[in-house]
């Protein structure tokens, strides 16, 4: 559609029929797809579930290569020492 808005309407009781041009370019097949809407920044965001979980499986990764979980572990294992150290300093006075 390269970019273009499509001006469609709901119905009295909320039902909304997506054009066939805004289905494709989404990826969204004719029956069967398993939808996820939400709001975001005042705009209803419909998408197929496949494409968030492709999405999330992606931040997941890349958070494995920045090592996010290595470094967040290794912040609290510190903290802990700090902790203990205080136990102890206050065991002993």
């Amino acid at each position: 559609m390269d970019g273009r808005r499509v001006v469609f309407r709901s119905d009295a009781k909320g039902r909304t029929v997506i054009p066939a041009a805004l289905r494709a370019e989404a990826g969204i097949s004719e029956e069967g797809d398993t939808l996820v809407g939400y709001v975001e920044d005042g705009r209803l965001v419909i998408e197929p579930r496949a494409a968030v979980k492709q999405r999330l499986r992606a931040r997941a990764e890349a958070s494995r290569r920045d090592g996010v979980v290595e470094r967040l572990l290794a912040d609290r294992r510190a903290d802990l020492d700090v902790e203990d150290q205080a136990r102890s300093d206050r065991r002993a006075r």
